[in-house]
């Protein structure tokens, strides 16, 4: 068997900006099931357990909208030099 000539590339760990939006998307509707978690235990009565749920839900909201957005503008993501070849 023969070496190849090039030497390998070290292996980095890339998302694609699919997978980036879709975790984003994940967190934000994670963060909307928490917001109405609190809502319901607001509504029950119990506003020691909605005074948590509601801002964990709302930063969760935030983060998953910001991570999916910042995906999609091309902040985040794989990226490869200009030299190297597309895949």
């Amino acid at each position: 068997m023969e070496t190849s000539v090039k030497p390998r590339r070290a292996w980095t760990f890339s998302l694609s900006a699919e997978a980036i939006i879709g975790i984003g998307t994940t967190i934000g509707a994670l963060g909307i099931l928490a917001l109405l978690l609190g809502c319901a235990e607001g509504l029950r009565g119990v506003t020691a357990v909605a005074a948590i749920w509601l801002p964990v839900g709302a930063v969760m909201f935030i983060a998953g909208g910001l991570t999916a957005a910042a995906a999609w503008t091309g902040k985040i993501g794989r990226r490869r030099p200009a030299s190297d070849p597309a895949v």
